[in-house]
Order: structure tokens, then sequence, then C-alpha cells
């Protein structure tokens, strides 16, 4: 399910908001929401520290920050063009999308610290082939867990 900041929104019947969609044109909506979070477990929400033209940046507990890019309202085609070499068919059928509503994007994957600031665990540690690193991604996240994040 495609759930709300920090699992506290409106939740949508559609599980994968891509599948089973025909090719052609499609229309994608967002809205950002501000507000508290009473579900158990949730953190403080966040405090806007800057603002500069196309990004937002906002200070996430324990003093690490996190940028956000504006993503423009349009249109853009998505997926691989038949003629691509080496597509694959899941990348298929290529088809126009239109963003209908502009919306902040992290600019980056979330760090591994961002997500011990923010969820206070650290799934990667004690795992093969990850460094533990505040810097380097975060690794080991289930799907469920970042819908939490």
């Amino acid at each position: 399910m495609w759930i709300g900041a920090m699992g506290c929104g409106d939740e949508s019947p559609v599980s994968a908001p891509s599948e089973g969609m025909p090719a052609g044109k499609l229309t994608v909506s967002s809205r950002a929401v501000a507000g508290e979070c009473n579900h158990p477990g949730c953190r403080p929400g966040f405090e806007q520290v800057s603002q500069g033209g196309d990004e937002l940046t906002v200070d996430l507990p324990g003093g690490a920050q996190m940028t956000f890019v504006w993503i423009e309202p349009g249109m853009f085609p998505m997926g691989s063009p038949v003629s691509e070499p080496g597509r694959y068919d899941r990348e298929g059928p290529q088809h126009e999308v239109t963003i209908s509503r502009g919306f902040y994007l992290g600019k980056t994957e979330i760090t591994q610290g961002q997500w011990e600031a923010v969820m206070g665990t650290t799934p990667w540690s004690g795992q093969d082939y990850v460094q533990s690193n505040p810097n380097h991604p975060a690794a080991y996240i289930s799907w469920d867990d970042m819908q939490f994040f």
C-alpha cells in the first residue's frame, strides 16, 4: 500500500501504481502534507532550515540533514524505447507520464547516518559487504520500513 508520511497518511488501494496500467498517457499526482504524527514510534516533525531555489534542506534528529529537490509538474516519457540496445521487456512499453503537481524528492539515496538519526536502527550492521559509514547509502532496509521512514 502507498501510505503517507511516517506511515500515518491515508492508504491508497493501489499497491503498485504502475501495475496493470496500459501503454499510453498516465497522470501522476501527489501532495505534500506537513503535520504532527501521533502514531506510536513516530519522531517529532522536521524543521525547515533553508530553502534556496529548487532545494529544501531539513534537520533530522541527531544533527543529520536531508536535502530535497523540487520536481516540477510536467510530462516525460517513462520506460525504454523498443530500439534501445540491451532493453529488457519489463522496461516497456514506453509511455508519456504527466506530473500534475510538483513535489520534493530526496536528492540522494538515504544514508546510514540519516536512517539511524530518524529510525534509531542499523539494519546493515553485521551484514556482508557493507561498510558502516554515516555517509554511505543505507542497506538491508525493507520496503515496509522505508515507507515508515
